[in-house]
């Protein structure tokens, strides 16, 4: 039986043997296969560079984002008085007609007086100076409590315990 089968199959090999012969004559390209196809297409170099942006930029993006800032902003009106608590622990009490704002970063702690008068009483922290501007003018100090008024011709500081810079 085996020599049976295999006979048979010999028949069928040669058979074939046949079948391809009558094919020779004829060339056959293999089929091309995706990638080929992909990148014979302008698309495709467009499609890989822009993935490979957002990636390099999804990947650098905590190197270069901007600082987060925290704002405020703080109004009195005529004989009124208010005290705020910033964000950093300071304390800042605004007197009557009084504006300030607000913007602290992991760098530094700035207050803008836009117009009145205000009382700071700074929380401590030497690696965040705070700078009050007033008319054209900045007060830093680190941690201490001080008075900027600012009139129409000039602005008054105060120190009422510890030291600033003007």
């Amino acid at each position: 039986q085996h020599a049976q089968a295999l006979k048979q199959l010999q028949l069928i090999w040669s058979d074939m043997d046949s079948l391809l012969h009558d094919f020779s004559g004829a060339t056959a390209e293999p089929a091309p296969s995706l990638w080929s196809m992909l990148f014979q297409s302008r698309w495709a170099y467009g499609a890989v560079a822009a993935c490979c942006l957002v990636m390099l930029s999804w990947w650098l993006a905590p190197l270069y984002m901007a600082p987060e800032v925290e704002t405020g902003f703080y109004v009195t009106q005529v004989g009124q008085q208010h005290t705020a608590s910033l964000r950093d622990g300071s304390v800042a009490t605004l007197n009557t007609d009084s504006i300030i704002e607000t913007e602290f970063t992991d760098a530094q702690r700035v207050v803008r007086l836009l117009r009145g008068e205000a009382l700071f009483d700074v929380a401590h922290d030497p690696q965040r100076p705070f700078i009050v501007y007033a008319g054209g003018r900045a007060v830093q100090a680190i941690g201490t409590k001080f008075v900027v008024r600012l009139t129409s011709e000039k602005i008054l500081v105060t120190v009422t315990e510890g030291k600033v810079q003007f």
